[in-house]
């Protein structure tokens, strides 16, 4: 059966196994009630009965929040609370509470031999425990309900809230799956938000925790990423950089389904040759994409056209897709699913993250964005896309280093980096390394001018400028 839920499924192996109870756990705030609506729009879109019992809020209340992501309650049976425990009289020889459980089973029994739903959501159980006696007397009603609605062929969701905020940790044994909910701030930008099924019976689902949001027309969940999942050998066919002299220096460019990796100082001209590599793609009739953490694509655009590289009318005409990446705004899995989408419906074949540190810098939880993006061009790779990491130098890389190998991440690396001879910042340019195939050591230098980029040979002085400025021997450790 469906969730409803772009993501969800996916990660179920196709969704709920029919007939059983569900728990979805999470603090306040994660989206719970939010998925249980999308649950029972899917339900009503097929024309299937269902029944939501509110036990938090009113059914007005419930009708407000379904309207504000879009959706809506008709088709759907709804009870709040008052329907369903009614009024009690005060009195000392029998508990009010318990008679409040007791007339709750017989309504819900009633519901169910009336309008035979296929779905069914109670929100929440916090709400019983409260008029409960006590825990067992709590524990015990969730049981007898369970067994009304598995004997009446329902598929439930049963809402409630992490056991510090008052939920019941004793439940989940009980039930057939549990989906729980996480939230966390980080210093910086949105809510990080995450799920984990902590287990689903009878079904082979993704382990993990899983990013999710929550948008205008309700939860969206973005799948961890896994490498196996997609493990078709890459292409490797050689393709052009679209600079002759860089050509030369990769003896002849670089591989398709390779990871290329743009390395330098701050203002060496980085993301400039990473716009060259992307007209030559479209130059091959190949669509491209490219992910700005730092700079905006529209200077982007505007700095490759007047250095010759015109791609304002291919960004224009859609053959060469920018998203504008600021920080604290996406979340890590959200981003690997755009970068994926853009790889499978256009198709693009040239991908470039720019940068790799701007990237590291927007997420909140460092260490998994980086084995997130090792992930996502190991994923690249078997869609022989070409991937373009540019990666600032100041003392950045050696930070990577500590937690994801660089030679993981990249199979071909250029160094950029700077020299002033005669009183003139000069660009230099070297291949050191290039995993699929041979590369020249040399070093040359990348002119950026109006108009023009090239990648020439350095005269013999500059050369020993270089040396007395110890650049040939100086490379920073990678």
């Amino acid at each position: 059966m469906s969730t409803g839920i772009e993501g969800l499924d996916y990660i179920m192996d196709g969704g709920l196994p029919t007939g059983h109870v569900y728990l979805i756990r999470g603090e306040p705030g994660t989206g719970k009630t939010t998925m249980a609506l999308q649950y029972m729009n899917a339900g009503a879109r097929n024309g299937e009965p269902a029944l939501y019992v509110t036990l938090s809020q009113t059914a007005r209340e419930l009708d407000i929040i379904a309207s504000s992501y879009g959706m809506s309650l008709d088709g759907m049976d709804v009870h709040s609370g008052h329907d369903l425990f009614g009024e009690a009289s005060a009195q000392s020889v029998i508990d009010t509470s318990e008679m409040e459980l007791e007339r709750l089973v017989g309504r819900v029994r009633d519901i169910l031999a009336e309008t035979k739903p296929t779905r069914v959501v109670i929100d929440s159980l916090i709400d019983l425990r409260l008029r409960a006696l006590d825990v067992l007397a709590y524990r015990r009603l969730f049981r007898e309900l369970m067994d009304i609605l598995i004997a009446a062929q329902t598929t439930t969701l049963f809402l409630d809230s992490d056991p510090e905020y008052g939920g019941d940790s004793q439940v989940t044994a009980l039930v057939h799956g549990v989906l729980s909910l996480r939230r966390a701030l980080p210093g910086y930008g949105i809510a990080q938000r995450r799920l984990e099924i902590n287990k689903l019976r009878g079904v082979a689902h993704a382990e993990g925790l899983h990013d999710f949001t929550i948008l205008a027309n309700g939860v969206r969940v973005f799948p961890r990423l896994t490498s196996e999942l997609d493990a078709a050998p890459p292409s490797l066919d050689t393709v052009g950089t679209g600079l002759a002299g860089l050509d030369e220096l990769t003896c002849g460019g670089v591989s398709q389904g390779t990871a290329l990796m743009i390395y330098g100082q701050a203002g060496t001209g980085k993301s400039t040759l990473a716009a060259s590599i992307i007209r030559a793609s479209i130059d091959r009739g190949d669509q491209a994409a490219a992910f700005m953490f730092e700079e905006h694509p529209k200077t982007f655009l505007k700095r490759a056209d007047r250095l010759g590289i015109p791609l304002t009318e291919e960004n224009e005409s859609g053959r060469f897709i920018t998203a504008d990446m600021r920080a604290g705004e996406v979340l890590p899995g959200e981003f690997v699913h755009m970068v994926l989408d853009a790889a499978d419906r256009k198709p693009v074949k040239t991908v470039v993250i720019d940068s790799v540190n701007g990237y590291v810098t927007a997420a909140a939880n460092k260490d998994h964005a980086l084995a997130q993006l090792n992930t996502l061009v190991a994923t690249l790779r078997s869609r022989q896309v070409v991937t373009v990491l540019v990666v600032e130098q100041p003392g950045f890389l050696t930070q990577i280093g500590h937690s994801l190998d660089v030679s993981i991440l990249s199979d071909c690396i250029i160094l950029l980096r700077q020299y002033e001879p005669q009183s003139m910042v000069r660009r230099s340019i070297t291949v050191l390394k290039k995993r699929t195939g041979p590369h020249s050591t040399e070093l040359r230098e990348l002119v950026m001018e109006d108009g023009r980029m090239d990648v020439v040979a350095i005269p013999p002085d500059r050369l020993e400028t270089m040396r007395q400025l110890h650049l040939l021997n100086s490379h920073a450790p990678i």
